[in-house]
Protein backbone atom coordinates (compact mmCIF):
# COMPACT_ATOMS: atom_id res chain seq x y z
CA UNK A 1 0.00 0.00 0.00
CA UNK A 2 1.30 3.39 -0.94
CA UNK A 3 1.58 6.00 1.74
CA UNK A 4 1.63 9.73 1.21
CA UNK A 5 3.74 11.86 3.49
CA UNK A 6 3.44 15.61 3.12
CA UNK A 7 6.43 16.43 5.31
CA UNK A 8 9.79 14.65 5.75
CA UNK A 9 10.14 10.89 5.21
CA UNK A 10 13.02 9.01 6.83
CA UNK A 11 13.69 5.40 5.80
CA UNK A 12 16.03 3.62 8.20
CA UNK A 13 15.59 -0.01 7.13
CA UNK A 14 14.40 -1.82 4.02
CA UNK A 15 13.22 -5.40 3.76
CA UNK A 16 12.84 -6.88 0.29
CA UNK A 17 11.82 -4.48 -2.45
CA UNK A 18 10.94 -0.98 -1.40
CA UNK A 19 10.52 2.40 -3.00
CA UNK A 20 10.36 5.99 -1.94
CA UNK A 21 8.30 8.45 -3.94
CA UNK A 22 8.76 12.14 -3.24
CA UNK A 23 6.49 14.68 -4.91
CA UNK A 24 5.73 18.30 -4.29
CA UNK A 25 2.81 20.11 -5.74
CA UNK A 26 4.29 23.53 -5.14
CA UNK A 27 7.88 24.09 -6.44
CA UNK A 28 10.42 21.37 -5.57
CA UNK A 29 10.87 17.69 -4.81
CA UNK A 30 14.27 16.45 -3.56
CA UNK A 31 16.09 13.68 -1.75
CA UNK A 32 19.10 14.71 0.32
CA UNK A 33 21.72 12.20 1.45
CA UNK A 34 24.18 13.55 4.00
CA UNK A 35 27.23 12.06 5.70
CA UNK A 36 30.25 13.59 7.36
CA UNK A 37 29.61 17.03 5.97
CA UNK A 38 29.09 15.76 2.41
CA UNK A 39 25.63 15.85 0.94
CA UNK A 40 24.16 14.47 -2.26
CA UNK A 41 20.98 16.02 -3.58
CA UNK A 42 18.60 14.55 -6.13
CA UNK A 43 15.88 16.98 -6.92
CA UNK A 44 13.37 18.43 -9.35
CA UNK A 45 12.14 22.00 -9.28
CA UNK A 46 10.08 24.09 -11.60
CA UNK A 47 12.84 26.67 -12.07
CA UNK A 48 15.82 24.54 -13.21
CA UNK A 49 14.38 21.08 -13.85
CA UNK A 50 15.93 17.84 -12.60
CA UNK A 51 19.43 17.72 -11.10
CA UNK A 52 21.74 15.43 -9.19
CA UNK A 53 24.92 16.47 -7.41
CA UNK A 54 26.57 17.69 -4.26
CA UNK A 55 25.26 20.62 -2.31
CA UNK A 56 28.64 21.78 -1.03
CA UNK A 57 31.99 22.02 -2.90
CA UNK A 58 32.65 18.28 -2.77
CA UNK A 59 33.63 15.95 -5.60
CA UNK A 60 31.12 13.70 -7.32
CA UNK A 61 31.67 10.37 -9.10
CA UNK A 62 29.64 8.03 -11.29
CA UNK A 63 30.76 4.45 -10.77
CA UNK A 64 30.23 1.07 -12.39
CA UNK A 65 31.56 -2.14 -10.92
CA UNK A 66 32.91 -0.16 -8.00
CA UNK A 67 35.21 1.87 -10.31
CA UNK A 68 34.92 5.58 -10.92
CA UNK A 69 34.08 6.23 -14.58
CA UNK A 70 33.22 9.92 -14.53
CA UNK A 71 34.68 12.13 -11.81
CA UNK A 72 33.71 15.75 -11.19
CA UNK A 73 35.87 17.83 -8.88
CA UNK A 74 34.39 20.40 -6.54
CA UNK A 75 35.73 23.18 -8.80
CA UNK A 76 33.99 21.70 -11.87
CA UNK A 77 36.92 19.88 -13.55
CA UNK A 78 35.74 16.65 -15.20
CA UNK A 79 37.76 13.47 -15.60
CA UNK A 80 36.74 10.49 -17.73
CA UNK A 81 38.61 7.28 -17.05
CA UNK A 82 41.20 9.07 -14.93
CA UNK A 83 42.68 7.45 -11.83
CA UNK A 84 43.49 10.78 -10.20
CA UNK A 85 41.72 14.09 -9.89
CA UNK A 86 41.39 15.88 -13.25
CA UNK A 87 43.72 18.81 -13.85
CA UNK A 88 41.70 20.56 -16.58
CA UNK A 89 38.11 21.34 -17.40
CA UNK A 90 37.98 18.01 -19.26
CA UNK A 91 40.64 15.33 -18.92
CA UNK A 92 40.23 12.02 -20.73
CA UNK A 93 42.37 8.95 -20.12
CA UNK A 94 42.00 7.08 -23.41
CA UNK A 95 40.91 7.77 -26.97
CA UNK A 96 38.41 10.46 -27.90
CA UNK A 97 36.14 9.76 -30.84
CA UNK A 98 34.02 12.47 -32.41
CA UNK A 99 32.28 13.15 -35.70
CA UNK A 100 33.34 16.80 -35.74
CA UNK A 101 34.84 19.61 -33.70
CA UNK A 102 33.64 23.20 -33.69
CA UNK A 103 35.67 26.36 -33.15
CA UNK A 104 39.01 27.51 -34.60
CA UNK A 105 41.13 26.07 -31.78
CA UNK A 106 42.77 29.45 -31.18
CA UNK A 107 43.43 28.68 -27.51
CA UNK A 108 44.58 25.08 -28.02
CA UNK A 109 48.17 24.13 -27.12
CA UNK A 110 50.19 21.05 -27.98
CA UNK A 111 48.36 20.51 -31.28
CA UNK A 112 48.61 21.93 -34.79
CA UNK A 113 46.33 24.92 -35.32
CA UNK A 114 45.82 27.57 -37.97
CA UNK A 115 47.73 30.29 -36.10
CA UNK A 116 51.03 28.39 -36.26
CA UNK A 117 51.40 26.58 -32.96
CA UNK A 118 54.72 24.81 -32.34
CA UNK A 119 54.89 21.02 -32.23
CA UNK A 120 57.21 19.88 -29.44
CA UNK A 121 57.14 16.17 -30.32
CA UNK A 122 57.12 14.01 -33.45
CA UNK A 123 54.26 14.26 -35.95
CA UNK A 124 53.30 11.01 -37.66
CA UNK A 125 51.10 11.22 -40.74
CA UNK A 126 50.00 7.89 -42.20
CA UNK A 127 48.05 9.37 -45.09
CA UNK A 128 48.58 12.41 -47.32
CA UNK A 129 49.74 15.80 -46.09
CA UNK A 130 48.20 18.66 -48.04
CA UNK A 131 49.09 22.31 -47.50
CA UNK A 132 46.23 24.47 -48.74
CA UNK A 133 45.86 28.19 -49.17
CA UNK A 134 47.03 30.86 -51.57
CA UNK A 135 49.56 29.43 -54.03
CA UNK A 136 51.96 32.31 -53.38
CA UNK A 137 51.94 32.17 -49.58
CA UNK A 138 51.09 28.64 -48.48
CA UNK A 139 54.03 26.79 -46.99
CA UNK A 140 55.04 24.00 -44.67
CA UNK A 141 57.89 25.04 -42.40
CA UNK A 142 59.99 22.52 -40.47
CA UNK A 143 62.51 24.20 -38.19
CA UNK A 144 64.56 21.08 -37.45
CA UNK A 145 64.98 17.81 -39.35
CA UNK A 146 62.36 16.33 -41.67
CA UNK A 147 62.74 12.58 -42.09
CA UNK A 148 60.84 10.86 -44.90
CA UNK A 149 60.91 7.05 -44.75
CA UNK A 150 59.02 6.63 -48.02
CA UNK A 151 58.74 8.75 -51.15
CA UNK A 152 58.48 12.53 -51.14
CA UNK A 153 56.70 13.81 -54.25
CA UNK A 154 56.87 17.54 -54.93
CA UNK A 155 55.08 19.21 -57.83
CA UNK A 156 55.65 22.72 -59.07
CA UNK A 157 58.65 25.00 -58.64
CA UNK A 158 60.38 24.06 -55.39
CA UNK A 159 63.35 25.52 -53.54
CA UNK A 160 65.50 23.08 -51.56
CA UNK A 161 68.16 24.22 -49.12
CA UNK A 162 70.53 22.12 -47.01
CA UNK A 163 69.44 18.65 -48.12
CA UNK A 164 71.97 16.36 -46.44
CA UNK A 165 72.46 13.04 -44.69
CA UNK A 166 70.47 11.26 -47.37
CA UNK A 167 71.41 7.56 -47.41
CA UNK A 168 69.38 6.58 -50.47
CA UNK A 169 68.81 8.00 -53.92
CA UNK A 170 67.60 11.53 -54.60
CA UNK A 171 65.63 11.93 -57.80
CA UNK A 172 64.47 15.31 -59.06
CA UNK A 173 61.96 15.50 -61.88
CA UNK A 174 60.31 12.76 -63.94
CA UNK A 175 59.93 14.40 -67.35
CA UNK A 176 62.47 15.20 -70.08
CA UNK A 177 61.47 18.85 -69.86
CA UNK A 178 62.06 19.12 -66.10
CA UNK A 179 64.98 21.28 -64.99
CA UNK A 180 67.10 21.32 -61.84
CA UNK A 181 68.52 24.75 -61.13
CA UNK A 182 71.33 25.16 -58.62
CA UNK A 183 72.15 28.63 -57.35
CA UNK A 184 75.66 28.09 -56.07
CA UNK A 185 78.30 25.36 -56.32
CA UNK A 186 78.08 21.60 -56.70
CA UNK A 187 80.61 19.79 -54.54
CA UNK A 188 81.17 16.07 -54.02
CA UNK A 189 81.64 14.67 -50.51
CA UNK A 190 82.55 11.24 -51.89
CA UNK A 191 85.64 9.75 -50.27
CA UNK A 192 87.47 10.01 -53.61
CA UNK A 193 86.38 13.60 -54.12
CA UNK A 194 84.98 12.68 -57.55
CA UNK A 195 81.64 13.98 -58.80
CA UNK A 196 80.44 11.21 -61.10
CA UNK A 197 77.78 11.58 -63.77
CA UNK A 198 76.64 8.24 -65.10
CA UNK A 199 74.80 9.57 -68.16
CA UNK A 200 75.74 11.97 -70.97
CA UNK A 201 76.42 15.52 -69.79
CA UNK A 202 75.15 18.27 -72.04
CA UNK A 203 76.69 21.65 -71.24
CA UNK A 204 75.48 24.87 -72.83
CA UNK A 205 78.33 27.26 -72.18
CA UNK A 206 81.96 27.10 -71.13
CA UNK A 207 83.45 24.27 -69.11
CA UNK A 208 86.33 25.32 -66.85
CA UNK A 209 88.62 22.64 -65.46
CA UNK A 210 92.19 22.39 -64.21
CA UNK A 211 92.65 18.87 -65.60
CA UNK A 212 90.94 16.07 -67.51
CA UNK A 213 91.50 12.36 -66.97
CA UNK A 214 91.22 9.55 -69.46
CA UNK A 215 92.38 9.31 -73.08
CA UNK A 216 89.21 10.78 -74.55
CA UNK A 217 88.97 7.94 -77.06
CA UNK A 218 85.19 8.22 -77.18
CA UNK A 219 85.04 12.00 -77.59
CA UNK A 220 83.79 13.46 -80.87
CA UNK A 221 83.59 16.94 -82.28
CA UNK A 222 86.33 18.41 -80.08
CA UNK A 223 90.09 18.78 -80.11
CA UNK A 224 91.56 15.90 -78.15
CA UNK A 225 94.94 14.28 -77.70
CA UNK A 226 96.01 10.69 -77.34
CA UNK A 227 99.43 9.46 -76.21
CA UNK A 228 101.26 6.73 -78.05
CA UNK A 229 103.52 4.41 -76.08
CA UNK A 230 107.12 5.50 -75.67
CA UNK A 231 109.45 4.42 -78.45
CA UNK A 232 113.15 3.81 -77.84
CA UNK A 233 115.79 3.99 -80.55
CA UNK A 234 119.58 3.67 -80.50
CA UNK A 235 121.46 6.64 -81.89
CA UNK A 236 125.03 5.95 -83.06
CA UNK A 237 127.69 8.55 -82.40
CA UNK A 238 127.23 11.74 -84.40
CA UNK A 239 124.20 10.20 -86.16
CA UNK A 240 120.87 11.61 -87.21
CA UNK A 241 117.47 9.87 -87.35
CA UNK A 242 114.34 10.98 -89.15
CA UNK A 243 110.97 9.66 -87.92
CA UNK A 244 107.68 10.46 -89.65
CA UNK A 245 103.97 9.80 -89.14
CA UNK A 246 101.53 10.17 -92.00
CA UNK A 247 98.45 12.28 -91.47
CA UNK A 248 95.44 10.01 -90.94
CA UNK A 249 91.81 11.19 -90.97
CA UNK A 250 92.55 14.71 -89.90
CA UNK A 251 94.97 13.75 -87.14
CA UNK A 252 98.00 15.82 -86.31
CA UNK A 253 101.01 14.43 -84.45
CA UNK A 254 103.39 16.05 -82.03
CA UNK A 255 106.63 14.48 -80.84
CA UNK A 256 108.22 14.76 -77.41
CA UNK A 257 111.56 13.46 -76.15
CA UNK A 258 110.83 11.33 -73.06
CA UNK A 259 114.35 10.38 -71.95
CA UNK A 260 117.96 9.95 -73.04
CA UNK A 261 120.24 7.15 -71.76
CA UNK A 262 122.83 7.68 -70.47
CA UNK A 263 121.77 11.03 -69.10
CA UNK A 264 123.28 13.90 -71.04
CA UNK A 265 122.85 17.62 -71.03
CA UNK A 266 120.37 19.20 -73.39
CA UNK A 267 123.10 20.49 -75.68
CA UNK A 268 124.19 16.94 -76.55
CA UNK A 269 120.93 16.00 -78.32
CA UNK A 270 119.23 18.17 -80.89
CA UNK A 271 115.75 17.50 -82.17
CA UNK A 272 113.13 19.27 -84.22
CA UNK A 273 109.76 18.47 -85.68
CA UNK A 274 107.96 19.68 -88.73
CA UNK A 275 105.68 18.81 -91.63
CA UNK A 276 106.80 17.38 -94.94
CA UNK A 277 104.78 17.12 -98.15
CA UNK A 278 105.65 14.47 -100.70
CA UNK A 279 105.14 14.66 -104.46
CA UNK A 280 101.58 13.34 -104.15
CA UNK A 281 100.61 16.12 -101.80
CA UNK A 282 100.38 13.85 -98.76
CA UNK A 283 101.45 15.35 -95.48
CA UNK A 284 103.62 13.68 -92.88
CA UNK A 285 104.77 14.83 -89.48
CA UNK A 286 108.50 14.49 -89.00
CA UNK A 287 110.78 14.22 -85.98
CA UNK A 288 114.52 14.67 -86.58
CA UNK A 289 116.88 13.61 -83.77
CA UNK A 290 120.61 14.38 -83.85
CA UNK A 291 123.22 12.80 -81.57
CA UNK A 292 125.99 15.35 -81.10
CA UNK A 293 128.09 13.02 -78.94
CA UNK A 294 130.94 10.76 -79.99
CA UNK A 295 129.22 7.74 -78.43
CA UNK A 296 126.02 5.81 -78.82
CA UNK A 297 122.95 6.82 -76.84
CA UNK A 298 119.38 5.61 -76.49
CA UNK A 299 116.58 8.10 -77.01
CA UNK A 300 112.98 7.51 -75.91
CA UNK A 301 110.28 9.64 -77.45
CA UNK A 302 106.50 9.81 -77.30
CA UNK A 303 104.04 10.76 -79.99
CA UNK A 304 100.93 12.75 -79.06
CA UNK A 305 98.04 12.36 -81.44
CA UNK A 306 95.91 15.48 -81.79
CA UNK A 307 92.49 15.02 -83.35
CA UNK A 308 91.17 18.07 -85.17
CA UNK A 309 87.38 17.98 -85.77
Amino acid sequence: MAQTVQDTLSVTENTGSSSVNVSAIATESSVLLASGGNSLRVGVDTASGASIGTVNAFSFALRTGGESRIFIEGDGDVGIGTTASPTAKLEVAGAVKADSFQGDGAALTGVVKTTGDTMTGPLFIQGNLTVQGDTQTRSLTVQNNLTVLGNLDVTGTTTFRNIEQHQGDLELGNQDTDQVRIHGLVRSTHTSGVLQIGSPLNVSGTVIATAFRGNGSGLTGILRTGVFAANTITMPANAQRRISYARDNGKNHRFFIASVTPAVNSASVDWEQGVSIDTDGDRAYVLVIKNLLARDIQVSYRVHEILIP
